[in-house]
């Protein structure tokens, strides 16, 4: 199992460092896109285009979010307990995390 987990750990660190190159670079030329074409002066047209570009960092963070929350794999449900698995010693109004 170490192995697998190690392999994981820098399939998911990779991921994440390259999906973030890959937002920056969009993000910056949604940005300089609109700062391009915007009219006014350059703060105005730099405003304009960092907006831009936090809107559709904003969007696709919901878009990500939505994803997530229907792809999302359900937990498996616990096995049920059948009259033979219940513990004589153990009281049914405690808590199931207190032992």
């Amino acid at each position: 199992m170490g192995p697998q987990m190690g392999l994981a750990s820098g399939l998911v660190n990779t991921s994440q460092q390259f999906g973030s190159v890959v937002g920056l670079s969009l993000l910056s030329g949604v940005a300089a896109a609109r700062t391009e074409v915007a009219a006014g002066s350059r703060d105005v047209a730099l405003t304009e285009g960092f907006s831009a570009a936090f809107l559709a960092g904003a969007a696709l963070a919901l878009v990500a979010a939505l994803l997530t929350l229907r792809l999302a794999v359900p937990a498996a449900p616990a096995p049920a307990e059948g009259p033979g698995d219940a513990d004589p010693n153990r009281s049914t109004d405690q808590d199931p995390a207190v032992p």
